[in-house]
């Protein structure tokens, strides 16, 4: 699932949270909670309660969220984790939110100064259950990262919506202020929390795969979150892919490094194995953003949100071109350390290999001048990829190397997951044009 997706769904699972409160609230009156202040006891163990069992839906639900996101059926471990750590989260947090809220409260707030004072207490309350119903998924997942995510998204989340909670009033006057502020609040912080969620873990993720599906499109992209996450058509694999019988319940696994970095880990489970770049590796290879892993007939790529920083070495400091690494017989070259230098503006024995699209299986001479898009006229035309722009991308000189620059197209040009302006092209770089998948060789 793509990254809009994700957010949609954590957002939509937020809100149906703050739905089933309301309905247990005011549409059932399961918790009725009246509007008189001070309030009753029976209100106060009332609004407990629909603390608890909100913090326990958005935990089962930011469960389901996650599962639908990266293709899991763990579902009873993640509806039941959820539930379990949400409502102790809306245990929790509501005793230490009413700790803080209660002694900042006014009942009327006759002035702008004690009206901002009971919007930052009602967000600070509710900062406390966002936060810690964020962290469910970590406890399940056993990630601490997963956990740090959802305990900032969750903690920005409550704010805000805990100060719309107390503004909603405010802004439709003539409604019975309490049914109006409960609704909105309960709906717009749960989903307030559910986006933040999403938004940290992207903004923080480090490494991710999308999985290949046909010749031209992803079907999703999973976030790797843990230490080890495995790949496999057991449903409670990280990576799950299912339908093939020849890969392995536990086929392989995306390791991170202690010194930076991941590597792919053959488990061993299958005869098959494991290909990196279409070479069968042995144990486990350290990989690179842009590296494609197959598991049998299911193809994954890898990304890394830093990019490798390269330089352009000046004509003057060059006295012979760096060569291609050449691999040993039945070692990818993709295997080997990368060269120190960029490739020679001539491109003399390297290509761009197509190697996923329409146009699968071309290749075109690395060599400046080379002009990409969907133009029949363009030296590397890509007339069937309807996503390509007519003039998408060229290859130019830059110093002694050759550099991808993007020509104003309209999805972009990427090297190794990142969109470029330009950028100066090394062995094994993975270029996307349009729906094209081309790999320097």
């Amino acid at each position: 699932m793509n990254f809009p997706s994700r957010i949609l769904l954590f957002l939509l699972a937020g809100a149906a949270a703050g739905l089933l409160v309301v309905f247990l609230t005011d549409v059932t009156g399961i918790l009725r909670i009246t509007d008189q202040w001070p309030p009753t006891k029976t209100d106060l163990n009332n609004t407990t309660a629909a603390a608890v069992w909100f913090g326990g839906f958005l935990g089962a639900l930011f469960g389901v969220a996650s599962n639908l996101a990266s293709g899991t059926r763990d579902w009873v471990r993640a509806i039941g984790f959820g539930l379990g750590i949400g409502i102790a989260a809306g245990f929790v947090g509501i005793t230490f939110g009413m700790a803080v809220f209660a002694p900042l409260y006014v009942e009327k707030a006759r002035n702008p100064l004690a009206f901002l004072g009971n919007v930052v207490a009602r967000g600070l309350g509710w900062c406390f259950i966002g936060a810690l119903a964020g962290t469910a998924e970590g406890w399940r997942k056993q990630s601490v990262r997963v956990g740090r995510n959802g305990l900032i998204g969750g903690a920005i989340g409550g704010l805000l919506g805990g100060a719309v909670f107390e503004i909603a009033p405010y802004l439709m006057p003539g409604v019975r202020a309490g049914a109006v502020s409960r609704t909105l609040g309960f709906v717009i912080t749960g989903a307030m929390i559910g986006l933040f969620i999403a938004l940290v873990q992207e903004w923080l993720k480090e490494a991710w795969v999308k999985i290949q599906v046909g010749r031209n499109e992803f079907s999703k992209e999973i976030l790797l979150e843990k230490a080890e996450s495995k790949i496999g058509r057991n449903e409670l694999c990280d990576i799950p892919l299912f339908g093939n019988p020849q890969i392995g319940r536990s086929h392989a696994l995306l390791v991170a490094l202690p010194s930076g970095g991941y590597a792919v880990r053959d488990t061993g489970e299958s005869p098959i194995g494991v290909l990196v770049n279409g070479a069968k590796i042995a144990g486990e290879q350290k990989l690179r953003s842009g590296d494609q892993i197959q598991i049998v007939d299911r193809v994954l790529v890898f990304f890394e949100k830093q990019v490798r920083q390269r330089t352009v070495l000046e004509n003057r400091d060059v006295k012979q071109a760096p060569a291609v690494p050449v691999a040993q017989p039945g070692v990818s070259p993709y295997a080997l350390n990368p060269s120190p230098g960029p490739f020679p503006a001539t491109g003399k024995g390297s290509k761009l290999v197509v190697v996923a699209g329409p146009h699968a299986g071309q290749s075109f001479a690395l060599q400046a001048g080379l002009v990409f898009g969907r133009d029949p006229g363009n030296s590397a035309a890509l007339p069937a990829d309807t996503k390509a722009s007519r003039r998408h991308a060229q290859l130019v000189a830059e110093g002694s190397g050759v550099a991808l620059e993007d020509m104003g197209s309209t999805n972009g040009t990427f090297v190794n997951g990142q969109r470029i302006t330009r950028v100066a092209l090394a062995p094994g770089d993975q270029i996307v044009i349009g729906s094209s998948t081309l790999r320097v060789e």
